[in-house]
């Protein structure tokens, strides 16, 4: 398996309140990680490699073959291809831990890129600044469940393990939960088509809720999918339509919560 990384880092002040942002691929475009990390007071540059190093822990835990990472930071990116030294102390020692933790990787790549390209990552780090705390948003190897070990991808796939798990379930398990998706920030004026307000709620069952529109419904169904996979909700999902900024909590609505329909 061949993974897309995108990592960003940032600091409110440089030094301040900082954050990383970190977005992961699969080589079929698939997303595997998305996630906000709070690093608390910590400058602009040290911020970057941190994002790189929370990039490269999941990278220990799924193993691929290659990877291919992407970052607007070009201090960073020089420094870890070797074209600039690393002057700095404290850069220093998570230059160490990032090359110590690439070295185990059988191929990888690192590019500089424009920061328009590296949007989402910066979305995630500023949005990891504003809470104050770490948010994972997707992890398709975070363990479902009753199921440890097993990534989203695998869960998802028929197999043997798959319905064992499901007959330890019992009958329960052969509808799958429905899911709610409660709409926890409008979106800005003008920016969504399908206009949906704070507060709103869709229900997924089988088919895809009307009032979503497809700019998100993308990264819903993903989410969506974990949650009845078993992975342990409420998950955030942002919007991805420039301007928009529309969030979505998805988690799994209790049997005896679902209201009748009219």
């Amino acid at each position: 398996m061949k993974l897309l990384i995108h990592v960003d880092g940032g600091a409110r002040g440089n030094p301040g309140p900082a954050g990383a942002g970190v977005t992961i691929q699969d080589d079929a475009g698939r997303r595997q990680f998305e996630a906000g990390f709070f690093l608390g007071h910590m400058t602009n540059n040290q911020a970057e490699y941190q994002a790189l190093l929370k990039a490269l822990e999941y990278v220990a835990r799924c193993r691929p073959a290659e990877v291919s990472i992407r970052a607007d930071s070009e201090l960073l990116v020089r420094q870890i291809n070797g074209d600039y030294r690393v002057r700095n102390a404290a850069l220093a020692k998570l230059y160490e831990a990032a090359m110590a933790a690439l070295r185990a990787v059988p191929k990888w790549s690192m590019q500089h890129i424009r920061r328009e390209a590296n949007a989402r990552a910066d979305e995630l780090a500023n949005l990891a600044m504003d809470r104050g705390r770490d948010v994972i948003l997707f992890d398709a190897a975070a363990e479902p469940q009753g199921t440890a070990g097993t990534s989203l991808a695998h869960e998802l796939a028929p197999s043997d393990s798959a319905t064992s798990a499901a007959s330890r379930r019992g009958p329960a398990a052969t509808a799958p939960p429905t899911v709610r998706v409660r709409c926890t920030a409008a979106p800005a004026r003008r920016a969504c088509p399908a206009a949906c307000r704070a507060g709103q709620e869709f229900l997924f069952q089988a088919t895809t809720p009307a009032g979503i529109c497809l700019s998100v419904a993308r990264l819903l169904l993903d989410a969506v999918l974990a949650v009845r996979a078993g992975h342990s909700g409420p998950h955030e999902v942002i919007c991805l339509t420039p301007g928009c900024r529309a969030r979505f909590a998805v988690e799994v609505v209790p049997s005896a919560r679902l209201k009748s329909p009219d």
